[in-house]
């Protein structure tokens, strides 16, 4: 996709990226995911109660591994380019907390919605 190609690159220039060195942002990811795993070992949740910071890690392992379709609706060259194989398994106790996160806290989509068309209307419904 030459679209998809141009944006990448205009995206690496302007935030001075070397996406032909992935390393460090690697070592960044990893570094995150044990923080967050040490802080969850002492509570179920990153601040004192649920709050935006829950939110954001629930995001950042979207990057890890996706949740559940019934919540996001991802295509599989989505699903696919979004699963870091390497990681999910190590991290799996940080995705399962998430998961738990989406039971306790999100209302699944609607069966209209777990289709390939638009992106559904209630992706901020978090309450």
């Amino acid at each position: 996709m030459p679209v998809a190609r141009y944006g990448v690159r205009w995206f690496a220039r302007k935030y001075e990226l070397d996406i032909e060195n992935t390393e460090p942002a690697r070592v960044a990811v990893v570094e995150l995911l044990d923080a967050l795993r040490a802080v969850l070992a002492r509570s179920s949740y990153v601040s004192s109660g649920f709050s935006f910071a829950d939110i954001i890690m629930a995001t950042f392992l979207q990057g890890v591994v996706p949740v559940a379709d019934r919540y996001i609706h991802l295509g599989p060259a989505t699903w696919q380019v979004f699963t870091q194989s390497d990681l999910a398994p190590c991290y799996s106790d940080l995705i399962q907390w998430r998961d738990r996160m989406y039971v306790q806290r999100r209302a699944p989509l609607e069966p209209a919605q777990l289709t390939d068309g638009p992106p559904p209307a209630n992706l901020t419904n978090f309450g």
